[in-house]
């Protein structure tokens, strides 16, 4: 016998008026439909619930947290580096560790390989089994031993970007299941509790890594980084199903990849919403969640814009996974109180039915004579309506001058990273603006052959500095007064920064909610205008909490219940640029 505890279903249960449930029996040859007699419920556990085909292996039924090393370190990782952040995560040095927080799960990401020592020139034996950089880890089952013994779990990286594989090798056998299979048996012979399957490679049917593992006796944490390809049901072309709850995998990235500006952050996390709509039908839970990448908390530009940024990945119970570096004692003083927020936290932790989204998002109020917006360069697919695709001037083949759209140049914006923000700025002849399209199509500053222009991930709609390459998003076809990469992406301005997640109002003032237990729901106000504060109303009834008379209100930034209860609307103090505010309503009978 099961007991549901109706109280704990959480704050969509506030109506009584009862509901009758019915046992649902479905098979090949039809389907029967049984009242369940003398049982009945409220609405609210209509839509409670997880995938009902999400990965059957015990993990993930809460948000995982921990830290993962390619936001920190990219290329640059080591054995000794792994080693050291998981020393960190039980430093107790500031009164309370990482671990006791919660964050256990420690991540080494992409470049641990011997790349181009393996099969056809792989990183995988002819048995399928992958081989290791000695030099940077000499010994991987004694770094996940380590991690093991202070308490953590430790995860993985396969079908890695660094050296992406693309080889058929017979001995691989049919489908290269034995790459598959190697994968695998290296996942387990060297400790890991978990693996990030990237999408660069050829090797991305989630399906048969999660049947593997499932054959091989051992259940690890599986995170489906395809950015936003292939989520739970039919979406993947890669992982054909006619299931709808098809999530052979405990959570799966939404988004490309997250960078530390305002812009990727607060695009990345818009496209968790159509996996998990406030009203409709949700796909994500415990067990399979919805994941726009890693946390960029400590190094983003403000204190302002981390705490935002941390609230966001609680609010919609995404995986908090850590990205700053763990040694810094300048970066941890700064975000500890953050990070540690045991309120945050809790709100990530919890699940009473809906894993939390957007309930609006509205443009900022227009100031009196407002400045020139900045205007930022975009990749978007061709649109002959759309005016700032055309109308480009550029040098010829063998010259060098401006890319140029109606009096404005591409400047890039910082001189020494491989991966800059573009922008779009009044033309001055300035040697970050003065460009040279070669003979292969790569557009780049002129005498700086090592950064082009590039679409990022592929699909935009960020365009950024490079390394060249003569991948197709590198490679331009400038055109009449176009300027197109061969993948089909044009080059266009907008007057809001890109971010990951397509033409998303990332300057918006945006409220989230998710449900907590005992009928309280907590709220997150984000105000995405970078000039001016601005206090927001907050509609319970919004939130579907307004059956209820009367709420108190706890301020999870300062950490104390506020002063009056508040029925039908709150509103907000004036919330700076890029802040936010983050309550928890909770029904005053609870008090």
């Amino acid at each position: 016998m099961v007991d549901l505890d109706i109280d704990r279903l959480g704050p969509w249960i506030v109506d009584s008026t009862p509901y009758t449930v019915q046992h649902i029996c479905t098979n090949g040859i039809g389907q029967q439909v049984k009242d369940m007699v003398g049982l009945t419920v409220v609405w609210g556990l209509l839509l409670l619930g997880t995938p009902s085909n999400a990965i059957d292996n015990g993990l993930g039924r809460l948000p995982p947290m921990g830290w993962r090393s390619w936001n920190c370190y990219h290329a640059d990782i080591s054995q000794e580096k792994m080693t050291t952040a998981a020393n960190a995560f039980v430093d107790t040095s500031r009164g309370l560790s990482l671990k006791e927080v919660g964050f256990v799960n420690v991540g080494l990401d992409d470049y641990y390989q011997a790349c181009g020592t393996g099969a056809n020139g792989s990183f995988h034996n002819a048995s399928g089994y992958p081989l290791i950089d000695k030099t940077k880890f000499p010994d991987m089952k004694a770094m996940t031993d380590h991690a093991h013994s202070l308490g953590l779990r430790m995860g993985w990286y396969g079908n890695n970007c660094g050296c992406k594989e693309h080889e058929t090798v017979p001995s691989w056998g049919l489908n290269n299941v034995n790459h598959y299979r190697g994968d695998v048996q290296a996942t387990i012979d060297f400790g890991f509790d978990g693996i990030k399957l990237d999408g660069c490679g050829e090797f991305r049917n989630l399906t048969l890594f999660a049947e593997l593992f499932k054959e091989a006796g051992k259940d690890v944490l599986i995170e489906n980084c395809h950015w936003g390809g292939d989520g739970p049901g039919t979406e993947g072309a890669l992982n054909p199903t006619a299931d709808p709850s098809w999530c052979p995998f405990n959570f799966f990235r939404t988004s490309g990849d997250i960078r530390a500006s305002w812009g990727s952050v607060m695009g990345n996390l818009q496209t968790v919403v159509k996996w998990q709509p406030w009203n409709g039908p949700i796909k994500t839970g415990p067990g399979c969640w919805a994941y726009p990448d890693m946390l960029e908390v400590g190094n983003l530009p403000s204190f302002n814009e981390s705490r935002t940024h941390f609230g966001a990945w609680c609010i919609i119970s995404a995986p908090l996974i850590l990205g700053h570096d763990l040694n810094s004692t300048a970066t941890n003083d700064e975000i500890w109180p953050i990070i540690t927020n045991k309120h945050a936290i809790a709100v990530s932790q919890s699940y009473a039915g809906h894993p939390g989204s957007l309930i609006s998002s509205t443009p900022p109020p227009t100031p009196p004579n407002p400045p020139p917006p900045t205007m930022y360069l975009w990749g978007v697919k061709p649109n002959s309506t759309d005016p700032t695709q055309h109308g480009w001037t550029y040098p010829k083949p063998g010259t060098t001058g401006p890319l140029e759209n109606n009096g404005h140049c591409v400047t890039i914006t910082k001189a020494t990273s491989s991966s800059d923000d573009l922008t779009l700025t009044p033309c001055t002849g300035a040697p970050e603006q003065t460009f040279e399209i070669d003979a292969n199509g790569n557009a780049h500053i002129s005498g700086d052959t090592t950064r082009c222009l590039a679409v990022y991930a592929l699909d935009g709609p960020d365009v950024v500095s490079f390394r060249c390459n003569t991948g197709v998003n590198e490679v331009f076809i400038a055109a009449a007064d176009t300027i197109c990469s061969k993948n089909g992406y044009c080059l266009a301005s907008r007057a809001i920064k890109p971010g990951g997640g397509g033409d998303n109002p990332t300057s918006d003032i945006q409220i989230w909610a998710k449900p907590q237990p005992n009928g309280a729901v907590a709220v997150l106000v984000i105000n995405g205008d970078a000039t001016a504060a601005h206090a927001v109303d907050i509609s319970l009834a919004a939130v579907n909490v307004s059956a209820i008379a009367s709420f108190s209100v706890f301020d999870i930034w300062q950490e104390q219940v506020m002063p009056q209860a508040v029925t039908g609307t709150f509103t907000t103090d004036a919330v700076p640029p890029h802040d936010s505010r983050f309550y928890v309503f909770s029904p005053s009978s609870m008090d």
